[in-house]
């Protein structure tokens, strides 16, 4: 399926972004709105957004909360996307209480895992609340002739809080930037982060950025299931690790690197993300980690993940950052080395740079 819309970057953090991950990137033009984009119907949601530029193109879902494909034009999904239970679900709305429905594609959770038993009473499925309303959003078509969307979710009690996300995809580039907010509306001692969630349906590899003086042993830590057995773990450079997820099993595991990266690579098609914070932030989600892979080869998909700092915020105060996800073409034969030198050249850092 085509899906799409031209955007371009729309912020100095966007242009930051996109620039540490080595991409041709103009001083970004302030945004002026100059006509609303209408949304059109998809997999029987009406407000379906579509984006595209010349080279990539991607789907947004508010009334699913997701964003629901992204891949070069006319190309399989990059994403697992599950396009009948988002047409079942366009006919049923989800309530309070109903069962989580794991659409795919790329979501939002406004709180660390490790809070839900806490404040919702379970450790999984999601609350409601956080993953079952849908999103309101809007279009617009800017000056420069890009276009943007954004999505935001009002929660209540005990959160208290506004998130929002602003999709934007510049002409002729692979990468899609989405600035994303949580702003707190009522008092609630109740910490949030963005932790953004990217669902891969038959990743091979997945690689995190790690870092040799890390806290923790080996550089990543396991946060749930058995630890990732030896061979499975791919330590050609000392600065990523690299995960073969089809032998993988059932994992969970985070990396506290402060380069914040985190790739899946499936055939010749590599997907690339980051998230771009406040460069002083201190305390982050799961002991500290940045970046965090589920991988489950019984279901078919991987999920790489970023998270930004965590804060209890008082009323007024928000938390902010950049995520940039690309695409990029690599040889399907890439070998482990290669696909750890290639990640490194994406990101912007020195091979030979010691971490």
């Amino acid at each position: 399926m085509r899906m799409l819309v031209d955007m371009k970057t729309t912020a100095v953090m966007c242009a930051a972004a996109l620039t540490a991950l080595g991409l041709s990137v103009a001083e970004p033009p302030t945004r002026v709105p100059v006509e609303p984009l209408s949304p059109r119907e998809l997999f029987g949601h009406p407000d379906a957004f579509l984006l595209q530029n010349r080279v990539v193109e991607a789907v947004l879902f508010p009334s699913a909360g997701r964003l629901g494909f992204f891949n070069f034009r006319g190309e399989p999904n990059a994403f697992r996307f599950d396009t009948g239970l988002a047409e079942w679900a366009a006919n049923h709305p989800s309530e309070p209480g109903s069962d989580w429905r794991n659409f795919g594609g790329d979501w939002l959770w406004p709180i660390a895992q490790a809070h839900w038993s806490k404040h919702f009473g379970a450790h999984w499925p999601p609350p409601w609340m956080i993953d079952g309303p849908g999103w309101m959003a809007h279009g617009w078509l800017n000056q420069d002739g890009s276009e943007s969307v954004a999505m935001e979710l009002d929660i209540g009690d005990p959160l208290h809080i506004v998130v929002r996300r602003i999709f934007t995809l510049p002409p002729d580039s692979t990468a899609l930037t989405i600035q994303q907010r949580i702003e707190r509306k009522a008092p609630s001692d109740t910490p949030v982060t963005l932790w953004s969630i990217s669902q891969i349906a038959g990743a091979e590899r997945v690689a995190m950025a790690v870092e040799t003086n890390s806290a923790f042993i080996g550089g990543y830590r396991v946060l749930d299931f058995d630890p990732p057995a030896d061979e499975v773990l791919i330590r050609t450079d000392p600065a990523v690790l690299m995960v073969d997820t089809r032998r993988a099993g059932e994992i969970k595991i985070g990396s506290d690197s402060p380069r914040g990266w985190i790739a899946a690579q499936r055939g010749d098609l590599l997907i690339f993300e980051r998230a771009v914070g406040r460069p002083d932030a201190a305390v982050f989600p799961d002991g500290g980690c940045r970046t965090e892979l589920y991988s489950n080869s019984g279901l078919g998909y991987s999920e790489i993940e970023t998270l930004s700092e965590e804060r209890s915020l008082a009323p007024g105060e928000a938390i902010e950052n950049v995520l940039t996800i690309s695409l990029h073409r690599i040889p399907a034969d890439m070998t482990d080395t290669e696909l750890a030198a290639r990640l490194r050249a994406i990101a912007g850092e020195p091979a030979d740079s010691p971490r």
